[in-house]
């Protein structure tokens, strides 16, 4: 423990100097866990993510195609999905505001200033 910044640095700065394939080929023959940490890119384009529903096909209100995440744990009996996107953008703010003591004037005065 007392050198861990140190082991960090040397480690980082090796991995900095090799592309990620090397790096993880020189790991696994090293007998080291290891593997990528994906993004959003590398989890949208990983067939087992893809194979697995894991990411779902919506259409927002004005058709235009969107990726969004699966439902988690896939269940045998009740699988789940998405049937709703959610609100709009300030689709329930004059609800909120009125259920905290906004008057509807004052509620027409915040959206006219926006």
């Amino acid at each position: 423990m007392a050198r861990t910044a140190e082991l960090d640095e040397v480690i980082g700065d090796w991995c900095a100097a090799h592309d990620l394939g090397h790096v993880l080929e020189v790991l696994a023959a090293a007998q080291v866990p290891s593997g990528k940490i994906y993004d959003i890119g590398d989890i949208v384009k990983d067939l087992h993510f893809q194979a697995r529903g894991m990411i779902e096909q919506a259409r927002l209100p004005d058709g235009e195609p969107m990726k969004v995440p699966g439902v988690v744990p896939k269940l045998a009996q009740t699988p789940g999905g998405t049937r709703w996107l959610g609100p709009g953008l300030g689709e329930h703010t004059a609800e909120v505001l009125a259920q905290l003591g906004y008057d509807a004037a004052r509620i027409a005065d915040l959206k006219s200033a926006a």
